[in-house]
């Protein structure tokens, strides 16, 4: 709730549905898939609207942080 609250007092337009967890993105070809996927725990699809202009951005959340060391948070991360 607290990205809903955030994200609409930034003025973009999203619902309870503007999120996908764990979702897996493609990011390189060729490649096996580990080394060519990031997976992330969720995905939050927000639209901003300024006058007649319009911006879909997707921010990738992840929230490994009690599952894993920090340092191997951060290697995970500069990875993507």
């Amino acid at each position: 709730m607290t990205f809903l609250e955030h994200g609409r007092r930034h003025g973009y337009q999203l619902g309870l549905l503007s999120w996908t967890p764990v979702v897996a993105h493609r990011y390189r070809g060729g490649k096996s898939f580990k080394d060519s996927t990031l997976i992330t725990d969720a995905v939050l699809d927000y639209v901003h609207v300024e006058g007649d202009t319009r911006w879909d951005t997707s921010y990738f959340l992840e929230v490994d942080r009690a599952t894993m060391p920090v340092h191997r948070l951060v290697g995970k991360i500069n990875a993507y």
